[in-house]
C-alpha cells in the first residue's frame, strides 16, 4: 500500500513539476517520494535539478545528501549536509543526521561532537541523545552512555533498543575496571 501512495506522490509532482519546472520544492518533493521507491538514480537526478534551481535553500542540500547516504556515497553525502548546516545553521535535525551519515561511515567520534552540538542547541532533542548515547555505547563507553540514554528513556519509556541498552549498561556501569 505505501508503494501505490509513493508511485502516486511521483505522479503528483511529476505533473506539478511540467505546469511550474522551475519551482525546486516540487522537484524535491519527488526526490522525496522517489528515495522512497528506492529508485536512488533518479531521485539522485532530481536531487541534482533542485540544487541547480535552488542553490541557496539548505532543504535541497539535505534531501541530496540523503539520496548520496542510500547510494553509500559518504563523502558526497557529508559535503551535502555540511552544506545545508552552513545555509542554516541553526538546525539542530541536519547536524543529527549528518552525525548519522559520519557514525555509518565509522567517523564515532566526529558524529559525537555533531551530536553534542545538536544538544547544546536543543538539551531536548530526543533523536540526538539517542544517537550519542547508543554511539557512546557502541564504543564501549557504558557511563557516557547512561546519561543520554536515561534522559531519552524518561521522555520515550516503551523504546525497546533503549530499555535494552539501559539493561546492559546498568550490569557495566557497576563493575570496577580491572586492573592489570
Amino acid at each position: 500500500m505505501q508503494l501505490g501512495i509513493f508511485s502516486e506522490a511521483v505522479k503528483d509532482f511529476s505533473r506539478l513539476i511540467v505546469a511550474h519546472p522551475t519551482v525546486a520544492g516540487y522537484v524535491d518533493n519527488r526526490t522525496v517520494a522517489l528515495r522512497s521507491l528506492g529508485l536512488f538514480q533518479e531521485a539522485l537526478a532530481d536531487a541534482n535539478r533542485a540544487v541547480h534551481l535552488a542553490p541557496h535553500k539548505a532543504f535541497v542540500y539535505h534531501s541530496r545528501g540523503l539520496v548520496f547516504e542510500d547510494l553509500k556515497q559518504f563523502a558526497a553525502a557529508l559535503s551535502d549536509f555540511d552544506q545545508a548546516i552552513s545555509l542554516n545553521p541553526n538546525n539542530p535535525g541536519f547536524i543529527v543526521e549528518r552525525a548519522r551519515i559520519k557514525a555509518e561511515a565509522g567517523r564515532t567520534s566526529e558524529a559525537i561532537e555533531d551530536l553534542s552540538r545538536a544538544i547544546a542547541q536543543d538539551p531536548g532533542n530526543l533523536p540526538a541523545l539517542k544517537q550519542r548515547g547508543m554511539t557512546h555505547l557502541a564504543l564501549g563507553d557504558p557511563n557516557a552512555a547512561a546519561g543520554d540514554l536515561l534522559a531519552y528513556s524518561r521522555a520515550v519509556p516503551n523504546d525497546p533498543e533503549v530499555a535494552t541498552a539501559i539493561a546492559t549498561i546498568k550490569p557495566a556501569a557497576g563493575r570496577k575496571p580491572s586492573t592489570p
